[in-house]
């Protein structure tokens, strides 16, 4: 990932320079992700309830506060924040240890995903071959050109995937590649739970 200004909170008009964030290099950056709703949303942060944790500390019913996506040259946010938003967040800590907020990772609004219906919709997602990927769909009134993914399968792969692959060493702290720590017949047997898993095998090797 490009440092941009959005990466440390500068204001939009500094320099210009993204990258996307792929799903798996999220995966590997994260320090929290989880599924939930938007209890508040103030003036630079939000309060979430944690339905469904997928990596980290916390539990069902805990509230944390998030700071929210400020829109910039290169990006926005797919939809205005709002009270009863339910969303799958892929998290690291707040830059500025004084404060206890997390932040969702990209610069382009990537770690933060729709999740409606039983269904999450993600951004940047390579070797998921389904008839609807990578397509607009409405959500909470808005277009969000991502991929339906079913809730269960997105969240029993997440669950699983730091089992079978970890960051590797860089100095670089936005930048993430995978690297196998399981043994190939485990990686295969979870590649076969669904075609979500097995994508997220594809595209970390």
């Amino acid at each position: 990932m490009v440092a941009t200004a959005a990466t440390f909170g500068l204001p939009s008009d500094a320099v210009a320079k993204y990258r996307p964030y792929p799903f798996f290099e999220m995966l590997l950056l994260a320090e929290s992700i989880v599924a939930g709703t938007i209890l508040k949303v103030h003036r630079k942060h939000i309060v979430f309830e944690v339905q469904e944790t997928l990596l980290g500390p916390t539990t069902s019913r805990d509230t944390i506060k998030i700071q929210k996506f400020r829109n910039w040259t290169c990006a926005s946010r797919w939809a205005p924040y709002h009270q009863g938003q339910t969303l799958v967040m892929v998290m690291r800590k707040y830059p500025d240890p004084s404060t206890d907020m997390l932040k969702a990772i990209g610069s382009g609004n990537e770690g933060e995903l729709p999740w409606v219906d039983s269904k999450v919709y993600v951004r940047h997602l390579d070797h998921f071959n389904v008839a609807n990927a990578d397509v607009e769909h409405k959500i909470f009134g808005q277009g969000f050109y991502g991929t339906e993914v079913p809730e269960a399968d997105f969240f029993a792969a997440l669950r699983g995937y730091r089992s079978h692959f970890e960051r590797k060493p860089t100095q670089d702290e936005y930048m993430a590649t995978a690297k196998a720590v399981s043994s190939a017949k485990e990686r295969q047997a979870y590649a076969a739970q669904s075609a979500f898993h097995q994508a997220l095998v594809k595209v970390s090797m």
